[in-house]
This record gives structure tokens, C-alpha cells and sequence, in this order.
């Protein structure tokens, strides 16, 4: 229950982070809670983990290394997305539009790497608390990303209007 709750504790830090970037909460402060929604869904993985088949009983769920695999590139691909593939100008108030690279084929690119991680480790670890954790944090994400792209990124990225007529939704656009 308690890694349910560092998911939840998670999302709200990020929707607090947004809801700062868009200039409503004037202390800088709040310009840390990105980070500490990231710290509080590793620590909520964790626990589940801890709590999870694997664990107490001590086998792991399908292919165990193809699982594993599939996991760290989910993990890189989600790092990639985020931190790599966007300059260091992309976390700051009136950051102009990045529509290069795998952000100008859809928008949201982190989304399907992060739920590959999700479901791999859920299958991986097995259990029925991981398998809602995988479930709660990718509908989480989802909503999240839902949430940013309708209310807050337009208000704090410029472009972002335009952005969203041009570039698909999370399913990336073939060409």
C-alpha cells in the first residue's frame, strides 16, 4: 500500500511542478518537486518490489532477461526522451517548442518507453501488487500528460498552440 502511495504522492508533486512552471506559485521552491515526483515513484517501484513475488518467493515471472532487457531500455528511452532529446532549456519558464527529433514525430514521447518499464517489471516481478502499481502508474502518466498538454504546457511553452495542431498525441506519426 505504501508504494500506491508514493505513486500518488508522485503525481501530485508533478501536477504541483506544472502548476509552478506556469507562474502561479512564485517561490522557486517549487521548482524541485519534478524531481522529488521522480524520487517518490523509484521509491514507490521499490516497495512493490520488495513486496513482490520475486521476493517472497524467489522466481521470477516469463523470460527473466528478456524481461530485464526490455525494462532498461524502456528506462533509456524514457531518460532519453526527457532529459536527452530536450535542451536544458525545455525545464524553464517561456521555453520555446522542441519539434525535432522524436518530439516532432508525437507528442509526449516518454509515455510508451515508461509503460514499457512498467509492465515489464510488473511481469518480471509478478504479483497482484505489482500489477497495480503498473496499472496505476501508467493510468497516472497518462492523465498526466492528458493534463499537461491540454492546460499547462501551452501556458508556459511558446508555440506549444501550434505545437499540438501539428503533431500527433502520443501515437507517433509515420512518414
Amino acid at each position: 500500500m505504501a508504494g500506491l502511495l508514493f505513486g500518488i504522492l508522485g503525481f501530485i508533486l508533478y501536477i504541483v511542478y506544472e502548476y509552478y512552471m506556469c507562474g502561479r506559485l512564485k517561490q522557486g521552491f517549487f521548482k524541485s518537486f519534478f524531481t522529488l515526483g521522480c524520487v517518490c515513484w523509484a521509491l514507490s517501484a521499490l516497495l512493490c518490489i520488495l513486496k513482490s513475488r520475486l521476493v517472497t518467493q524467489g522466481t521470477p515471472g516469463g523470460p527473466a532477461w528478456f524481461l530485464l532487457s526490455l525494462f532498461f531500455i524502456g528506462l533509456f528511452l524514457t531518460i532519453y526522451a526527457l532529459f536527452i532529446a530536450l535542451p536544458k532549456e525545455a525545464y524553464t519558464k517561456d521555453s520555446t517548442v522542441v519539434n525535432t527529433g522524436i518530439y516532432g514525430l508525437f507528442r509526449h514521447p516518454a509515455f510508451w518507453p515508461f509503460a514499457l518499464c512498467c509492465v515489464s517489471l510488473s511481469i518480471f516481478f509478478g504479483g497482484k501488487i505489482m500489477a497495480a502499481e503498473c496499472i496505476m502508474l501508467i493510468a497516472l502518466e497518462f492523465i498526466y500528460i492528458v493534463v499537461q498538454d491540454i492546460y499547462f504546457l501551452p501556458k508556459y511553452i511558446k508555440g506549444y498552440s501550434e505545437y499540438r495542431k501539428t503533431v500527433p498525441f502520443i501515437i507517433p506519426r509515420i512518414r
